[in-house]
């Protein structure tokens, strides 16, 4: 599991990076950052079946996204455990 830190500096915050699933397709943007995960903006062509898997549906604008569920986090994306 990746912590995920409200206090990261500017430079290790996720804001504005994409989210993948494990397949490499876009599921969302990162918009915020939260004490329990992720906040993101959830694509209107994400996966369905990736949004199955995290529990959001296409109508969802934005979603909390666990840390438990952030398979790694480098300076291009955010990559899924799903």
């Amino acid at each position: 599991m990746i912590h995920i830190s409200p206090v990261a500096g500017p430079d290790d915050r996720p804001v504005g990076l994409p989210v993948l699933d494990r397949d490499g397709r876009r599921v969302g943007t990162v918009s915020g950052v939260e004490t329990d995960g992720l906040r993101v903006d959830v694509a209107a062509d994400a996966p369905e079946e990736t949004l199955r898997s995290v529990e959001w549906s296409a109508g969802d604008a934005e979603r909390l996204l666990p840390a438990r569920l952030v398979a790694e986090r480098d300076r291009d994306a955010v990559r899924l455990d799903a």
